[in-house]
């Protein structure tokens, strides 16, 4: 990046540049390596007005020497999954390679995009290996008490309580005695690690007017959302708009 009256602000520079002005494929590397770390970061290299102050993003990363130090340096979000933490860290190796002082040091843009690639072929397989054995999972909530399995809801009474958004809602009596109340979700095509982190958010939702999440079913073909049932007759309702 070269500084000029437009762009006073400006917190990095590609070093061969600043002394040069030469502008190479070199030096686009240089930058998208800096545009990894800003996302892998969320820091920002350029200071914007009312924004946060500028962060020396190559200094930040390399600093960290040590395990614990380089956790701190990622955006927090980013680790709360173990799939996505993995792919950050490796992401932040490309990032450092990409911003090299020496530039034959520094990966070919091809590469860098290659390497990037990689990381996405390898999700994809972890992913495969993760679901081709998995059919069905069943999952209460820890608080969820009493429990009971999959076949228990497939056997129970049922009593169609209406259609809304997201899906069908049915009240189920179970042989313990029981009841609650069935989501039968329509149109939810996703992977069953986001259809859990959508779940487990859902879960943590306290509300007097919204009946909580007892369990959650997943399959390729169906979604279930599962929770107590209450005599209100506002409950249909409710649960039309969860």
């Amino acid at each position: 990046m070269v500084e000029t009256k437009f762009m006073q602000t400006a917190r990095y520079y590609v070093p061969e540049v600043k002394k040069t002005r030469d502008v190479s494929q070199a030096s686009d590397v240089y930058s998208f390596g800096i545009l990894l770390l800003e996302l892998l970061t969320r820091k920002s290299p350029v200071h914007v007005p009312g924004g946060p102050k500028a962060v020396d993003l190559v200094k930040l990363v390399t600093s960290a020497k040590s395990k614990e130090r380089a956790a701190k340096v990622f955006d927090t979000e980013l680790f709360k999954y173990p799939t996505i933490r993995e792919q950050a860290v490796i992401m932040l190796q490309i990032g450092l390679t990409c911003v090299a002082k020496l530039i034959k040091k520094r990966p070919k843009m091809s590469e860098a995009v290659r390497m990037l690639e990689d990381i996405n072929k390898m999700n994809r397989g972890i992913r495969m290996n993760q679901h081709v054995p998995l059919e069905r999972e069943f999952v209460f909530f820890e608080f969820a008490n009493p429990r009971f399995e999959f076949e228990d809801l497939l056997s129970a009474s049922a009593e169609f309580l209406g259609n809304g958004t997201f899906g069908t809602s049915y009240k189920a009596g179970l042989e313990n005695g029981n009841t609650v109340v069935v989501k039968r979700l329509k149109d939810v095509i996703v992977t069953f690690e986001d259809f859990q982190q959508h779940m487990n958010i859902i879960g943590k939702l306290r509300h007097e007017n919204v009946a909580e999440l007892k369990a959650y079913y997943y399959s390729t073909d169906e979604k279930l959302l599962v929770c107590d049932y209450y005599n209100q007759r506002s409950l249909s309702g409710l649960l039309h708009g969860m």
